[in-house]
């Protein structure tokens, strides 16, 4: 299945997308960049005040072909083993421009048993369930390195 990200260009012109999360009453929603390798990507832009509660721009980090974007959505609570959390893999195949000049981001969804165990293993350990179950949060720290 292939699905676009809108991102935005950086002041140097660096392609980006926003990532955060948090909960709600009983539902939580995320978003976060990981690389090939599983590693979190050095955050360009960290949020510190405003309107940060669950949001997806609570940090801006850049993306790359290749980079993974991971999503979640679903109940509380915030843990691997719980089956009503819906997290999704993307993979960056392509990024292209809108004709406001945003950067649009390409993505296929990665398809299972596509990922080596290492990659796994490290996906596993870079989601900030924590984050992703504390209600309103503000702190996009968690989803960057």
């Amino acid at each position: 299945m292939k699905t676009e990200f809108l991102g935005s260009f950086s002041r140097s012109g660096t392609p980006c997308l926003g990532v955060g999360g948090g909960a709600y009453s009983n539902t939580l929603t995320g978003r976060m960049v990981l690389r090939p390798d599983g590693s979190k990507p050095h955050a360009l832009f960290v949020k510190r005040h405003g309107d940060l509660a669950c949001s997806m721009q609570q940090a801006i980090v850049p993306v790359q072909i290749g980079d993974m974007i991971l999503t979640f959505q679903g109940k509380l609570p915030a843990e691997r083993a719980n089956p009503d959390v819906d997290t999704t893999i993307y993979t960056v195949n392509s990024i292209t421009k809108t004709d406001t000049d945003e950067p649009v981001f390409g993505c296929e969804v990665v398809a299972g048993g596509t990922l080596d165990e290492e990659t796994i293993q490290a996906i596993e350990e870079a989601i900030p369930w924590e984050a992703l179950g504390t209600y309103h949060n503000r702190d996009g720290q968690p989803f960057v390195a």
